[in-house]
């Protein structure tokens, strides 16, 4: 679903086009090319707000996943949780609920991942990843109602390149070795083969099992470009990935007991057994199990160009098959649990997904005042999850005990099954009205069409975690007698077809007040289909939003300043929630629906100095004001819902999760040569991030409170840029912090927590030709 060319970046930048180190040159900032609008543009040129980081960008700073990426760059938030993963642009994004569309959509070569755990697999030989802020639904599609990551990967050249890399951080064990090789087949076909073998030892402490995350990841990507003639260009990969990682989810009790309240449940128990448990991050878990996440995933796909004499005919096939399988202990306390086991509440969360989308597209490629693009797409998905929790917490074998001896652990099996198409046409024209006046407008139709259906069966489990095999479903008086007294409802949903459909225009003015400054406003709709919950009966309806954006882009002092500023507001309603929650009976579950009314509203500004060939410093900056207009039946956090059967709250002007106030970082680039053999190279960036909720459920336990960081690297390499040898450390000040925040089961008040990554120091050789 985008333009595929693999030549459109005329250089290669350092980080951030609008926040990372750039490359020093004598003639101030250069060119960036992007496909932001599908087709190649200049970036200070585009009115949208778009980043930009390079592939040779990222490596240098050892920056491999989006997660890592995303703690350096205002306003995005990629967080690796342990039911899904989340992404946020601007304070929105989708929940917890795998039956989510993610509202910041990912593109890879212009194919649609719409499955949170895959983003996993996105920084992966890639030559650009463009981060684009507010909705892109005309050119994207209806599910990137928040924004977009559009990554372009590594295409065959027409000449032979190599470039190799290896990472080690004695601190915690990472590595990362990659290898890429383009070679020449004929004047017209080139072969690239690239691979990735990355993995790490861990950073958090296990009494009974490995340190986490233990990471054993592997990658491969098989590229073929073909130009049978000057008309025609065929793009082709096929990707694979592995990834088998454990301690995969090293989560630490945090407040237990809980400040200024009294222990409950589990911390109560574990405090009377064991002492004070834990109030602080302090890279150690008394969990007997710290997880595992195993993914394969499968990608293929073909893209072509056909040049007419005034237009392009592009057509973009492309097929992915994802299967996983997660499992996280969500109470990690000492001791044993009711029934005798080592875990209280065991999450095993599987999920298979097949994808096939096609896409068309004619785009005008003729000089003049008028440029157009038309285009058809489809898709179609078919997801499967099924998740098997353990409810060892309770004895609720006491609640059949025709059925089962005494302190049997007793099991859940969800399971969840949907399938969607979805078809769509888009267009949009762009016409200069004078040299300096142009406006263009957009419209896409979108109609979204899902099947699904569920199954919950109750049952015995393992004596660490459920799986399929070791999973026995109980008879059917049993499972009633048990489901009731777990407060599991077992009903289908009450609709189990719909059908979505909407119309989303947008328009946009953009006003060159001389060719190094640039002024822009836009409007656009965006909207998502509703959906299903996949381990409750809970569906929702679609979520719409009405977007707003103004910003100025400017070189100043012959191209060595850069500034861009944009100043946006999102209303969006009926906005799709996921919330976490604890049943009575101590079983984390989610509450799907909708939110009446949200509203994102900031500024965000960006800034790049070139002070000479030598040094370059750069600053971003963004206000976000992210909340909810609206939301008066929102579900009670444990501590307020402590003791009740049901419970409700109004977080009507309350933040939204991921919504930090202030957000942004600065830094610089020093390049000194040393003869003519050697370059010396150095770099710093500190970024900074003001609170935030990582659970729309708000409470004290799953607050980040406001912290700063530092990275610093140094490199010593030939000035060609053919080898090159690196020091490279993160987060130098050792902060600890915790981006994935949720509530421990089985008590009110403390919290579980994924530590981020703290201190490490890594070598990294690089070499290309």
């Amino acid at each position: 679903m985008g333009d595929f060319r693999g030549g459109g970046l005329r250089l290669a930048l350092c980080g951030f086009a609008l926040m990372m180190p750039f490359e020093t040159f004598a003639q101030g900032v250069d060119e960036i090319i992007v496909t932001a609008q599908r087709r190649e543009q200049a970036l200070q040129d585009v009115p949208v707000s778009v980043s930009v980081a390079t592939g040779a960008s990222l490596a240098k700073q050892g920056i491999i996943s989006l997660a890592d990426l995303s703690t350096r760059q205002p306003n995005l938030r990629i967080v690796q949780g342990s039911s899904a993963d989340q992404l946020h642009i601007r304070g929105t994004g989708s929940g917890y609920n795998g039956g989510f569309e993610q509202s910041v959509a990912t593109f890879v070569d212009g194919v649609y991942r719409s499955r949170a755990r895959s983003t996993r697999l996105a920084l992966f030989d890639i030559e650009r990843v463009e981060v684009l802020k507010g909705p892109q639904t005309t050119f994207f599609g209806a599910n990137a109602i928040a924004g977009a990551l559009n990554i372009t990967t590594k295409h065959p050249a027409d000449h032979f390149e190599l470039n190799a890399l290896a990472l080690y951080s004695p601190s915690d064990g990472e590595y990362n070795t990659e290898l890429g090789v383009t070679v020449p087949l004929s004047d017209s076909l080139s072969l690239r083969a690239a691979g990735r073998f990355s993995g790490m030892d861990g950073y958090v402490n296990f009494d009974r099992d490995v340190d986490g995350p233990h990471l054993n990841d592997r990658q491969g990507r098989i590229s073929l470009a073909w130009n049978p003639s000057d008309r025609i260009e065929i793009f082709a990969r096929f990707d694979a990935a592995r990834m088998r990682d454990r301690g995969a989810f090293p989560m630490e009790i945090y407040g237990c007991p809980p400040k200024g309240l009294p222990a409950t449940g589990i911390c109560a128990a574990a405090i009377a057994q064991f002492g004070p448990i834990d109030d602080k991050i302090d890279y150690h878990s008394d969990g007997a199990f710290s997880g595992r996440f195993n993914l394969n995933m499968r990608e293929g796909l073909i893209n072509s160009r056909i040049a007419f004499e005034s237009f392009d005919l592009i057509l973009s096939t492309a097929y992915i098959d994802q299967n996983l399988r997660a499992i996280v202990d969500t109470a990690p306390f000492p001791g044993l649990s009711v029934t005798g086991t080592g875990t209280r509440v065991p999450v095993n969360t599987g999920e298979d997904y097949q994808q096939f989308s096609q896409e068309i597209r004619l785009q005008s490629t003729a000089d003049g005042p008028l440029q157009y693009m038309i285009g058809a797409y489809y898709e179609h998905g078919d997801l499967f999850t099924d998740t098997y929790t353990g409810l060892y917490l309770a004895n609720l074998a006491a609640a059949a005990p025709a059925f089962f001896p005494n302190r049997t652990p007793i099991a859940i099996d969800w399971n969840f099954h949907q399938k969607s198409q979805t078809m769509s046409g888009f267009a949009s024209l762009t016409y200069n009205l004078t040299d300096a006046l142009s406006i263009s407008g957009g419209l896409r139709y979108s109609r979204v069409r899902k099947k699904a259906s569920r199954s919950a069966l109750m049952g015995t489990g393992g004596r660490l975690y459920v799986t399929p095999e070791d999973f026995v479903a109980a008879p059917e008086a049993a499972q009633l007698l048990l489901a009731r007294a777990a407060a599991v409802d077992r009903s289908q949903f009450a609709a189990p077809r719909r059908v979505d459909s909407e119309w989303m225009p947008s328009v946009n003015l953009r006003y060159e007040f001389s060719p190094d400054v640039m002024a822009y406003a836009s409007f656009s709709k965006g909207f998502k289909a509703g959906g299903y919950g996949f381990v409750s009966p809970d569906t929702f309806e679609p979520e719409t939003v009405k977007a707003y954006e103004a910003g100025l882009k400017a070189y100043w002092f012959g191209r060595r300043l850069l500034t861009n500023i944009a100043v946006f507001r999102s209303d969006y309603d009926n906005l799709q929630e996921s919330q976490n929650i604890t049943t009575v009976a101590g079983i984390p579950s989610l509450v799907i629906g909708n939110a009446a009314k949200s509203r994102a509203e900031g500024v965000e500004f960006s800034g790049q100095w070139k002070v000479s060939s030598a040094l370059n410093l750069f600053t971003e900056v963004a206000y976000l004001d992210s909340k909810y207009v609206s939301f008066p039946n929102a579900s009670c956090n444990p501590i307020q819902a402590a003791g009740l059967t049901s419970c409700v709250q109004d977080l009507s002007g309350r933040p939204r999760p991921f919504a930090s106030k202030w957000s942004g970082s600065a830094g610089g680039d020093v390049t000194l040569p040393l003869g003519n053999s050697l370059q010396f190279e150095a770099g710093a960036v500190a970024y900074f991030t003001s609170s935030f909720y990582s659970q729309s459920v708000l409470g004290a336990p799953v607050r980040q409170p406001a912290y700063g960081k530092l990275d610093l690297r140094a490199g010593l390499g030939a000035p060609d840029g053919n080898w090159k040898f690196s020091i490279i450390a993160k987060n130098v000040l050792n902060q600890k912090t915790a981006s994935f925040r949720n509530y421990a089961s089985g008590t009110s008040g403390t919290g579980s927590v994924i530590a981020d990554r703290p201190r490490s120091i890594a070598l990294q050789l690089s070499y290309s030709m």
